[in-house]
C-alpha cells in the first residue's frame, strides 16, 4: 500500500493485480481517471449535499479489469465518523449514477495512455 497526490490530498492507494509485477502506485492514466471521477462527484451538487466535508481517503484499482469495467476503480470518502464510496471507470460519455455509486469520466486527447 502506498501514499499518492490526488487532486491536492495525499490519498491511501491499493493497486489489486494477480500479476506479481505491478507496481505500487497508480499510472498516469489510471491517476487521471480517479482524479476526473473525483472532479466530477465534488462538482455535483447532490454529492456536496449529502457528503459535505467528504475527504478522498482511499483508492483502490482493479488493474486486472479493464478500465471500462465499472468495478475497476474504488473511491472511498471519509465523512465524519461514516464513509461513502463510489466507482469509477472510463465511459464513453460522462455518467454519475448517484444511487448505484458510479462514476463515469470520457478520456480526451490530452490523456494519458
Amino acid at each position: 500500500m502506498a501514499t499518492q497526490k490526488i487532486n491536492d490530498a495525499d490519498v491511501e492507494v491499493s493497486i489489486i493485480s494477480t500479476r506479481q509485477d505491478e507496481g505500487s502506485v497508480l499510472t498516469p492514466r489510471e491517476l487521471w481517471t480517479i482524479e476526473a471521477a473525483d472532479k466530477l462527484l465534488r462538482a455535483n451538487e447532490q454529492f456536496k449535499a449529502a457528503y459535505p466535508g467528504a475527504v478522498l481517503s482511499r483508492v483502490e484499482d482493479m488493474r486486472d479489469l479493464d478500465e471500462s469495467n465499472k468495478g475497476r476503480y474504488y473511491l472511498r470518502y471519509q465523512v465524519g465518523d461514516s464513509a461513502t464510496e463510489f466507482w469509477g471507470y472510463v465511459a464513453k460519455k460522462p455518467k454519475l449514477d448517484f444511487k448505484r455509486g458510479l462514476v463515469g469520466v470520457v478520456p480526451d486527447d490530452k490523456t494519458p495512455m
